[in-house]
């Protein structure tokens, strides 16, 4: 038994495409690094979506209304052909309707979930205020994001990229030390981790017997993945 084309038609129609926690969490808010900046994060997001449910808002409200000038045009008219067209500018409107319907309460359950975050940093809003006047987390989110991406440079390279470098030789001294001391600690506990899991790796290899020599990138970090060639497909394309 497959999906009814109807009514999986009908389920895109009004499934509502936004994030979810784990997206949201780690890819939006957590791009902040600092808990001042994660708030700061969730109050630009917060922003740019009220924005768009605002806009979506109206346009909901217009579609609603011109649907209704349009089925009282079709029912009121006495000529045939003209009630088909207008018949046919109702369907277009019922179906933007739903459409725009989903976009405003999809918007809706994001701003919701965005303030849920922000809860964490501020009761208030003379706390959030607070927070996101403090010159002192301004540097903070600075020594944290450059010390970061440098830490990933040197996981990388082995060595801090020219770009990096540009940018903590602007700050003073004190705070250049800690960028490069965290840089440099973070970069030799990953190390070490690395070499842990793969001690482990290695002696979970030798302990299997494998079914084919390359194995799928998914298949081995989810277990519970569909087994998948390389190329991320069922089958290989090229039929090599």
């Amino acid at each position: 038994m497959t999906i009814d084309k109807k009514d999986l038609i009908d389920y895109v129609y009004g499934f509502k495409f936004t994030y979810k926690d784990y997206q949201m969490e780690n890819f939006v808010i957590d791009t902040g690094i600092t808990d001042a900046f994660r708030a700061r994060q969730c109050v630009i997001e917060i922003e740019n979506r009220y924005k768009l449910w605002e806009d979506s808002n109206f346009s909901l409200r217009e579609q609603e209304i011109n649907l209704k000038i349009a089925q009282r045009n079709r029912d009121n008219e006495k000529d045939e052909l003209q009630k088909e067209l207008y018949q046919i500018e109702v369907e277009k409107l019922e179906a933007a309707v739903i459409r725009t319907r989903a976009r405003v309460k999809g918007l809706d359950d994001e701003i919701n979930l965005l303030k849920s975050y922000l809860d964490k940093y501020a009761e208030t809003i003379e706390d959030l205020d607070k927070i996101l006047h403090d010159p002192k987390n301004e540097r903070d989110y600075w020594v944290s994001r450059i010390g970061k991406q440098s830490a990933i440079d040197m996981l990388s390279y082995g060595k801090i990229s020219s770009g990096n470098m540009d940018s903590i030789t602007n700050m003073p001294s004190d705070d250049q030390e800690q960028v490069i001391a965290g840089a440099i600690k973070y970069t030799k506990k990953m190390e070490h981790g690395i070499l842990a899991l793969q001690d482990n790796v290695m002696k979970q290899l030798g302990n299997e017997t494998p079914n084919r020599l390359l194995p799928d990138v998914n298949e081995e970090i989810d277990p519970a993945h569909e087994p998948k060639n390389l190329l991320g497909t069922s089958k290989p394309k090229t039929g090599l």
